[in-house]
C-alpha cells in the first residue's frame, strides 16, 4: 500500500507518519499533524474483490471504526464495490452495442 502526495503538502506539517500496518496489503494511513495539533489522516485502501460482500463489509466496518471525530479524515482506494462476473459484462456491453437490447445495461447492474 502506498499514499502518494506533494512534497509542498508535507512541508506544511510537524508531524508526518505513515502507517502501514493496519490491515497489511489493504488499509494504511498517512498521518499529518500541523503545529497547532490539527491533524488530517488519509487512508489508503484495497478492499477484497475475491472473498466476497461480506469481506468488504467487514474492511469498511473496520475503516469506519478507525476515523476519528476530532481529525479531518480523507479516505481513498479501490473499494471494489463490484464482483460482477466479466464475461457476463462482455457480453451484456456487445448485445447492447449491437442495438439488441436497450436495458441490458440495467438489468446488470440489478444483480
Amino acid at each position: 500500500m502506498a499514499i502518494f502526495v506533494r512534497k509542498s503538502l508535507l512541508e506544511r506539517f510537524t508531524r508526518v507518519v505513515f502507517n502501514n500496518n493496519i490491515l497489511p496489503g489493504r488499509i494504511c494511513r498517512l498521518e499529518l499533524a500541523n503545529s497547532e495539533g490539527e491533524e488530517l489522516h488519509i487512508y489508503g485502501c484495497y478492499l477484497s474483490s475475491s472473498d466476497g460482500p461480506a469481506t468488504r463489509k467487514k474492511e469498511m466496518r473496520m475503516i469506519h471504526e478507525l476515523l476519528q471525530p476530532n481529525v479531518h479524515n480523507i479516505v481513498t482506494g479501490d473499494f471494489n464495490f463490484t464482483s460482477l462476473d466479466m464475461a457476463h459484462l462482455k457480453t451484456a456491453s456487445l448485445k447492447a452495442a449491437a442495438g439488441t437490447s436497450s436495458s441490458v445495461s440495467e438489468r446488470s447492474m440489478e444483480r
